[in-house]
């Protein structure tokens, strides 16, 4: 398994000097090593051995090196790197940062198959992933190679944070949570630099099952530990029963189902997810992380992987796991390997006289369409060589594809037929399926597209207690564009569910409210004796309440509300090496009036990264704010120098130009913003303003004709269309996009 992706980096960091120079683990108070877990689980650290986990990271030598250092050169684009040994030790010479060709020790392998990456030295603590990896796969494949992990994307600039020296390519902050045991971060944000520890090097026992000294001292005299033995409990919740006039097996809960943490301890890693605590061992998933929600770009508006999602996000979608399915059930926990080959693995469930036959998969038993995961976990390849699988477990509807352009999985297979073909295909086989019912995917479409009937399809999908909690949650974060009451009431009614996905979208709209309207609403949740108040969601309602004054509330309710704001701001030092961090911190002493304290950590977020934009778009609104018009404009033209194809930065800089009334430079930039994204029909929406405004009505038409044909059906789109030709006089348009306006 690939260990590293561009797509999911969200944070940045660094690693120790002196575990680089020995490669030896650094032991701490609880956590005791794999190998003290190999004297008592010999089987199950055999199994384990050669795994995924095993191999996540290795220290470099001739056993663990697969890719070709025998001086071998590599070029893309203006990069060069040779790779190459000196007494057996392992080199790259490739540029750095300012483009200077330099020699870095290799001193880690990340990963073995079907790619396995280098990490660097990089100073300062560092470790650095090279963007050039080996493709391990065998030569017939297409394997055997360096190759580019960005080569879809053109030439990286040297000083981009793309860049493999980049915040995007450290292993710190991006990688070691996840691959690494017992790991500290141990990043100085003053002095920039980490002193990482971890007690294995690979995803070890420890990950799992929890620090072993409890377990360690349970073993040699039991009667002290009690619970669970000392170690996180990962049972399954029960099992799974074939039953004679079944066709699927029936799952059948044991006492303690409730208190297995497998799920939760899996998803710690196995997600898109941001991290609130740095010891999450044995918590529920949500209260120690944020889930990625179904946001486009990310997921399909079925609920399919677009980008990269780990695996968690795509599995609670599916009937699997709402029936009690969970990972061990597939999959052996230790060597990570299927419980079974081919289809014998669904077939555990599902009895293979009815599902393994043609009279239900429609292809011989030879075609790899027979195979039940190239229908139902159909792969997306990422990294340029890594095919990962859906595991939303979902039946294929290519009738989805023709009205909203979604793939599936006939069409991924069948690539020379038409969709048309695929929807006949799958008529004709299943004529009176239930499975082609009315999907979520329209409503999540229809939201984010901005359609008027998104309105009343999201509220309607928010309530269905027949979905899933990612998909409702999904549907609340569209609501905040459709801020009316009702959209409101559906928020307030969310957030007394006990799905903290749930509650956190619904906080979107809430916090649109006044701060003090915001508190009534929103104080029952700091209080910690509610069931449906977690910790997380309490954080995140600290940081709703930023403006609220302590002072003005009673004393438990203030005490509520500070300890839910101390919470927060030590969720944002967890990553305390990234900008974003930094930023949401100055957001929330912005919020305070705390001017001072808000500017001086936009400025750490810019010296932890000097091209993250939303740390100096929003320091330059900050300035706006106080009157310091001078360095906001100087703030926001360095945005757009250092990252021109930023369209949020060039949007910023419109609005600001706007305000400053110089019209020409603003619907520049303007302009760009709306090439940039044609897909933020607001940013069009913007920029037709600013043409009118400019007495260029003309061309505002055009320019929301244009986004309209892109984002069809969109509300403000329409309507300003409808204000512009009865501006310009012409009704037969008006007349036109009225009638487009009432669908």
């Amino acid at each position: 398994m690939p260990l590293f992706s561009i797509a999911i980096l969200l944070f940045l960091s660094s690693f120790t000097p002196h575990a680089f120079a020995n490669n030896d683990p650094v032991p701490t108070e609880k956590f005791i090593g794999k190998a003290s877990c190999a004297n008592c689980h010999q089987q199950q650290f055999n199994d384990w051995q050669n795994s995924h986990h095993d191999l996540a990271m290795q220290p470099v030598n001739k056993d663990t090196v697969l890719g070709d250092f025998n001086q071998a050169k590599f070029s893309f684009h203006s990069t060069t790197a040779e790779f190459y040994r000196k007494n057996e030790q392992y080199f790259v010479k490739t540029q750095n940062e300012k483009g200077v060709l330099t020699e870095y020790k290799i001193l880690y392998t990340f990963g073995f198959t079907p790619l396995q990456q280098y990490l660097v030295d990089f100073g300062q603590g560092k470790l650095q992933a090279l963007s050039i990896a080996w493709d391990s796969r065998p030569k017939t494949e297409g394997g055997q190679r360096w190759y580019h992990l960005q080569a879809d994307q053109g030439e990286i600039p040297f000083d981009d944070m793309l860049h493999w020296t980049g915040s995007y390519f450290n292993w710190n902050s991006r990688c070691a949570e996840c691959h690494s045991t017992g790991f500290e971060k141990n990043f100085d944000d003053e002095k920039l630099i980490y002193n990482s520890t971890w007690t294995d090097i690979d995803v070890a026992c420890e990950s799992c099952h929890g620090a072993g000294k409890d377990h360690q001292t349970w073993a040699k005299n039991g009667a002290s530990i009690k619970q669970n033995n000392g170690l996180i409990n990962l049972a399954p919740k029960g099992l799974w029963q074939i039953i004679p006039d079944r066709n699927t097996a029936k799952f059948t809960p044991n006492k303690n189902h409730k208190k297995s943490l497998q799920l939760d301890t899996c998803a710690h890693c196995h997600s898109r997810r941001s991290t609130l605590t740095e010891n999450y061992l044995g918590k529920k998933f949500d209260e120690s992380h944020h889930l990625q929600l179904l946001d486009e770009n990310i997921y399909h508006s079925d609920g399919q992987i677009q980008d990269e999602d780990y695996v968690y996000g795509s599995f609670i979608q599916s009937k699997m796991y709402h029936e009690g399915v969970v990972c061990s059930n597939c999959h052996e926990p230790h060597s990570l390997k299927l419980r079974a080959p081919d289809n014998a693995v669904c077939t555990q469930c599902h009895k293979r006289e009815v599902f393994d036959t043609p009279k239900h998969h429609q292809h011989d038993m030879t075609n790899t369409g027979a195979q039940c995961v190239n229908c139902h976990m159909p792969e997306t390849t990422y990294m340029g060589v890594d095919p990962r699988r859906d595991h939303s477990l979902r039946i294929p509807r290519p009738d989805l594809s023709k009205k909203l352009g979604l793939p599936n999985a006939c069409n991924t297979c069948h690539q020379e037929q038409s969709i048309d073909w695929a929807v006949k295909q799958v008529e004709s086989w299943y004529p009176t399926s239930q499975k082609r019912m009315t999907h979520f995917a329209k409503t999540l479409y229809a939201g984010r597209k901005q359609w008027a009937t998104g309105h009343d399809l999201l509220n309607k999908l928010a309530h269905d207690t027949t979905q899933a909690s990612i998909v409702k949650a999904s549907a609340l974060s569209l609501l905040t564009q459709y801020p009316t009451q009702e959209t409101l009431n559906t928020a307030i009614a969310s957030l007394k569910n006990t799905d903290s996905k749930i509650q956190r979208s619904a906080l979107g709209m809430i916090e649109m409210l006044p701060a003090e309207q915001a508190y009534q609403h929103l104080a029952p949740l700091l209080d910690v004796s509610n069931s449906y108040s977690n910790k997380a969601i309490r954080m995140e309602v600290a940081r709703v309440l930023a403006a609220v004054p302590l002072n003005q509330l009673p004393k438990v309710q203030a005490q509520q509300l500070a300890n839910a704001q101390n919470d927060y701001i030590v969720s944002q030092l967890v990553n305390n090496d990234t900008a974003n961090s930094h930023q949401n911190l100055a957001l929330f002493y912005a919020k305070q009036g705390k001017i001072a304290k808000a500017e001086q950590l936009y400025k750490k977020a810019l010296s932890i990264n000097t091209q993250f934009v939303p740390a100096m778009v929003n320091l330059a609104d900050l300035y706006r704010q106080i009157g310091k018009d001078g360095q906001a404009t100087a703030l926001l033209f360095n945005a757009v120098k250092v990252m021109p194809e930023n369209a949020m930065a060039q949007f910023a800089l419109g609005l600001q130009q706007v305000r400053q009334k110089n019209m020409i430079v603003a619907i520049k930039h303007l302009q760009i913003a709306a090439a940039l994204s044609p897909n933020l029909p607001y940013y069009h929406y913007v920029y037709a303003v600013a043409l009118d405004t400019n007495n260029e009505t003309e061309k505002a038409v055009v320019v929301l004709e244009n986004s309209l044909r892109v984002n069809p059906n969109n509300q403000q789109l329409i309507s300003s269309l409808i204000s512009y030709y009865q501006k310009l006089g012409n009704m037969k348009k008006v007349q036109f996009y009225m009638k487009q306006y009432q669908q």
